[in-house]
């Protein structure tokens, strides 16, 4: 019987990361080839400039030359720099970072990509309030964006990267530090500073020929290029549709309106340079979910999650809502600044009203945003609002220490205070929040897979909301997660059909429905369709390889396309394994390590690698370097320890696995491997310790008492397996095979333990 065969199985940290989130940071570049505006053919016209727009849309263009998006990214002169650069200094780490002048021309001296002071030209302004940053060239054609940063309110400079990653220690080596990737403008920025931006990465040498047509987010970065409009506006061709634009925006809705702004201003993963014609998200990229480590368990911001993320999680998106309602849409500001925003729709009598927000407006407290958009600071000093315009929930954040609105403001009071008086107010809330679910999730109590099942077949909750519980449910319950999953491989949303395929696994119960996807209308889809199967290409009928190579090509080109990230360099070695490439795969592995030195998950896949391929020295030595350049990193020691035992060394695993149980606690995993190795090598009182230490610590947890049992069974203590039984049946009414307790508990050993 199953319940009594016992099988050393390791937890298996191995991860095949598929399209991984590129990161929004900040950073910035020029290109060789570059004139004021550029005349690039696009398949629906050629841009033709801002000077084209003013004869028709004066005030249009006032309102943006006035606006953030207008100063994006400027040629570094008098009129755009903000910052003092007469002889400034900044002292840092025992060193003097310098901002000087030479003639018209703007200069820093900083730590450089060899950790040292070096001189660096200025040639671009970057962003303009409240902070502004500055590019600088690199060569390959690289531009960069210096930490060194300009608080235009406070008029000081600061480090960005102190302030950014207080709990890391930033050097010229690491892939945060503003000499490397992380603040490339090429790949992490150019997109939302520039119009019409063509990367041009060539991974063969490693170099960018970065085009645009014109600085900053003009107008035709929102529009598309005009050429057929102007061709409209000069002759009032009615044959010519939509006034001659690809994009539609008059009469336009809050889906359309996302559509167009969801590219800048969300956290995403996209597939290759922006094509004015897509309407659908998963055509051109995928959002990153609404769950950790990114935002907190009910969704509030967390991270650098701009803020499309927060706003498909709101009930105004789901009532219609769009960006315009709040924005004007050429200056970027909002309408009113004061509860007027939030009156045009909420009647002023109900909502601006003490009755209803309990504070008065003379003492602060009144403000609609304060309450529904707390805020946080963003890059040291750049304050943002969450956009998923929530009611202040404490009760949430008793149970998942999310932040609510109440404790922000009034900072000398608890959680249960906040929670008394909003009850008082608005009564009690309802205890079916999804954040309540997360945290269970990412708790792993066991309960909560029934809770994300119901969140995902929901069709009331957002959509995002319905995403992000697929991602919690795989990751923290993979054994039950397909069987939930599968009915969404065929779902008529595409972004439920990605976001289901993407936590799938590729295997006999949905063959069918994946091997559709390669035919899905969505380039996401298909895509991620295909390194499913390539992941399992056993069950690959052949009618389907010609299919499959076609889709499996069309995401490697994704992959080559953002192949100046470790995370694209990753997901090519990913590729090149599953095919059994291993030489290719090793490479870009060891490419991965070589621009990231703290990516984890290189390390792992290429040790893996070593592994299948009877390298094993090899693959320690891989683990061990890893964690002598990052000791401490106290996941690593569990994740070490894990792999070292797959490959058989159980001394030395429970040396790093005992120091992660120091480390990181309580850690249920790391106890129960803990138990099992011992068992396996024979150290009986240890094991044994370590097993009734997962029952007292996780009482609610089936699987460690069975775990227990069968510890006493194996080793023939048959006493203590009885009072072992007995707690099983005492705490688990349901357990599936009682039967066979009871008679063993009156005396029937199993046939294969008498």
């Amino acid at each position: 019987m199953t319940l009594f065969y016992q099988v050393i199985h390791f937890m298996n940290v191995k991860s095949i990361l598929l399209f991984s989130l590129l990161f929004g940071f900040i950073s910035c570049q020029k290109t060789e080839e570059y004139t004021d505006v550029i005349a690039l053919q696009n398949a629906k016209g050629q841009f033709v400039g801002n000077a084209s727009c003013v004869g028709c849309h004066q005030n249009e263009v006032n309102d943006w030359s006035d606006s953030n998006h207008a100063k994006a990214m400027l040629e570094a002169n008098e009129k755009t720099v903000l910052a003092n650069f007469d002889n400034a200094e900044l002292k840092r780490n025992g060193l003097v970072h310098k901002m000087y002048k030479k003639g018209n021309a703007f200069f820093v001296l900083t730590d450089g990509p060899n950790g040292v002071l070096e001189e660096f030209e200025v040639k671009y302004t970057f962003g303009y309030h409240p902070i502004q940053q500055y590019l600088v060239e690199f060569e390959g054609g690289r531009l960069q964006v210096l930490s060194l940063t300009w608080d235009v309110a406070k008029k000081e400079w600061y480090y960005m990267s102190d302030e950014v990653y207080k709990n890391f220690s930033i050097d010229h080596e690491n892939w945060l530090h503003w000499t490397n990737q992380a603040y490339n403008w090429n790949g992490m920025c150019a997109e939302c500073h520039t119009t019409n931006l063509k990367k041009n990465y060539h991974p063969e040498t490693d170099s960018y020929k970065t085009t645009w047509s014109q600085l900053s987010v003009s107008c035709e970065a929102c529009h598309g290029p005009a050429e057929y409009h102007l061709k409209w506006a000069s002759t009032k061709d009615k044959d010519i549709a939509n006034y001659g634009f690809v994009k539609k925006f008059k009469d336009s809705d809050n889906h359309s309106q996302l559509e167009t702004c969801v590219r800048c201003h969300s956290r995403r993963s996209i597939f290759g340079d922006y094509d004015y014609a897509w309407t659908e998200t998963h055509e051109h990229m995928t959002i990153g979910t609404v769950g950790s480590p990114n935002y907190h368990s009910d969704g509030q911001i967390k991270e650098e999650d701009f803020e499309i993320g927060s706003f498909m999680q709101s009930k105004m998106h789901e009532n219609g809502v769009k960006c315009s309602d709040c924005h004007n849409v050429h200056s970027g500001k909002v309408k009113f600044q004061d509860n007027r925003l939030c009156t045009q729709c909420h009647e002023p009598a109900d909502y601006d009203s003490k009755k209803h927000h309990f504070h008065d407006k003379n003492k602060g407290g009144a403000s609609c945003v304060d309450c529904h958009m707390p805020g946080q600071y963003f890059m040291g000093r750049h304050f943002r609002r969450d956009h998923s315009l929530r009611i202040p929930r404490p009760d949430i954040s008793k149970v998942t220490n999310a932040p609510n609105a109440c404790t922000a403001c009034h900072t000398d009071k608890t959680v249960d205070w906040a929670i008394e008086n909003t009850t008082k107010w608005y009564g009690p809330k309802a205890q079916d929040h999804h954040g309540f679910t997360f945290h269970k999730a990412n708790s792993q109590d066991p309960a909560a897979v029934g809770e994300l099942k119901i969140i995902i077949n929901d069709e009331k909750k957002p959509l995002i909301v319905r995403q992000t519980a697929m991602d919690v449910l795989r990751i923290n319950y993979p054994g039950q997660a397909q069987a939930i999953l599968n009915p969404f491989l065929s779902h008529q949303n595409a972004a439920l059909r990605f976001q289901s395929v993407f936590n799938s696994r590729f295997e006999d119960s949905n063959s069918k429905e994946i091997l559709a996807l390669l035919k899905d209308p969505i380039k996401g889809v298909r895509n991620t369709a295909a390194i499913k199967i390539a992941e399992n290409k056993t069950l690959l009928p052949s009618d389907y390889r010609t299919l499959f190579e076609k889709e499996i090509k069309e995401y490697v080109a994704v992959l080559t396309y953002n192949s100046d990230f470790p995370d694209a360099k990753l997901n090519l070695g990913n590729y090149y394994y599953s095919q059994n490439n291993y030489p290719k795969a090793t490479n870009y592995y060891q490419q991965t390590i070589a621009q990231d030195k703290e990516f984890m998950q290189a390390y792992y896949n290429l040790a893996y690698l070593y592994g299948e391929t009877n390298q094993k020295k090899e693959a320690v030595v891989v683990l061990e370097s890893y964690l002598q350049k990052n000791p401490k990193d106290k996941q690593a020691l569990f994740d070490i320890g894990l792999l070292i035992a797959e490959y058989g060394d159980y001394d030395k695993a429970v040396i790093y696995l005992e120091k992660a149980k120091a480390t990181i606690n309580p850690n249920d995993r790391i106890t129960l491997n803990l138990a099992k190795i011992y068992a396996y090598l024979d150290q009986k009182p240890k094991a044994e310790r370590y097993f009734k230490e997962l029952v007292q610590n996780f009482p609610l947890i089936e699987e460690y008492d069975v775990e227990l049992f069968q510890f006493y069974i194996t080793n023939q203590n048959i006493e203590k397996a009885k009072q072992a039984a007995i707690q099983i049946l005492k705490k688990y009414p349901n357990f599936k095979e009682r039967s066979v307790l009871e008679s063993f508990i009156q005396g029937n050993l199993p046939k294969n333990e008498k």
